[in-house]
């Protein structure tokens, strides 16, 4: 599971960020996670949720935020977003397309007290 250690790296950076801040507890996080990003959301879920219950003040909100991806239909050239890895045209129905951007994965906010 690939994910464990893709927590556990965003952890030693939010760590760091909460130390540098001087923060007593991290509240919330934010993930930006495309829909082509490679990666399961419950099992990140489960991950943070894992890596940082003994964190003083208890485990942060995890706030995860999808990104869809672009797809240029090939039949009758519409683009749409899609939230799904399911590339089905929404105006002809075609499943023939390119697809655009959706495969990122980062943290993109945090809050602490």
């Amino acid at each position: 599971m690939h994910e464990f250690s893709i927590v556990s790296e965003m952890i030693e950076k939010i760590s760091k960020i909460k130390q540098e801040q001087k923060w007593i507890q991290v509240t919330r996080v934010q993930l930006k996670m495309g829909v082509l990003s490679g990666v399961e959301r419950q099992a990140i879920e489960n991950c943070f949720e894992i890596l940082t219950k003994e964190w003083s003040g208890g485990s942060p909100v995890l706030d995860i935020i999808i990104e869809p991806v672009e797809f240029h239909c090939s039949n009758c050239c519409k683009e749409s977003l899609l939230e799904t890895t399911n590339f089905i045209c929404s105006d002809c129905g075609a499943t023939v397309g390119s697809t655009h951007g959706g495969r990122n994965l980062y943290f993109s906010e945090m809050e602490g007290l």
